[in-house]
């Protein structure tokens, strides 16, 4: 079955029309998308120009005179937390379930509980 040279050209006229309204749509799409990424950039930028610089807060520690000469560090380390890592509750009889957000909670409560050791530390040493 040989194709006539007006079928192949009808056929690719076809195929063409249908690459210029996908063209043509694409081309709407990024003209929504420009217009849209502008509304955005004047948005921020407007955002921006609003915000008010504030003036730092005054330190609430002070070293005390009457404390040692020499400072002291104030090292905290976190590691081997085992991030990532899931266990899950009905795997071990309900007890001592693990995942992300409890491996996050610790590490913020040793934080926490570090950071109020300092402040009692800092009573007799200076901690900066």
């Amino acid at each position: 079955m040989a194709k006539t040279l007006q079928s192949f050209e009808a056929k690719q006229s076809e195929i063409v029309q249908q690459m210029q309204v996908q063209l043509n749509e694409k081309d709407r799409i990024l003209d929504d998308y420009k217009k849209g990424h502008g509304q955005l950039e004047m948005f921020f930028n407007a955002v921006l120009a609003s915000v008010v610089a504030m003036k730092p807060k005054a330190n609430k520690y002070t070293p005390n005179a009457e404390h040692s000469t020499s400072e002291v560090e104030a090292v905290m380390q976190i590691t081997d937390t085992h991030m990532g890592a899931v266990q899950e509750a009905v795997e071990i009889e309900g007890f001592n379930e693990f995942n992300p957000d409890i491996c996050d909670a610790r590490c913020m409560d040793y934080v926490h509980r570090f950071n109020r050791y300092i402040d009692r530390q800092r009573l007799s040493y200076t901690i900066n």
